[in-house]
């Protein structure tokens, strides 16, 4: 009776550390910091800073009624307001932390936006 016990024990201890150890949160930026590879070569306007805009932005700051007059969808208007989106993004002192009640945008969407933006933001 009492190794049947112990052998219960034992398994049982075994399957609650393998549920337990199996339960965490995969993230490579957090996981790795600095090994995982963010491409910033061929950024290009349409293909990927409007798909990182429409993701995170466009919901409150399309054209038709843009939260805090900055519109995101569009070409004009992300090149016009880049000095506040980027304080805004980066979630700089002095700026309104975006996207609003979410967590940052992911260092490599940052990077893309910042090759973009120091390219010249082409129309492309």
């Amino acid at each position: 009776m009492k190794i049947f016990r112990i052998i219960t024990l034992i398994i049982s201890l075994s399957a609650i550390t393998a549920f337990v150890s199996g339960c965490y949160y995969d993230n490579e930026e957090y996981l790795y910091p600095g090994v995982v590879t963010c491409d910033t070569t061929g950024v290009t306007y349409s293909s990927t800073i409007a798909p990182i805009m429409a993701a995170n932005c466009n919901s409150c700051h399309g054209s038709t009624a843009p939260s805090g007059g900055i519109a995101t969808d569009n070409i004009t208007a992300v090149k016009t307001n880049m000095v506040r989106i980027w304080g805004a993004i980066n979630h700089s002192s002095g700026y309104q932390a975006m996207p609003q009640n979410m967590p940052k945008l992911s260092d490599c969407n940052l990077a893309k936006i910042a090759a973009w933006k120091n390219a010249g933001m082409p129309d492309n």
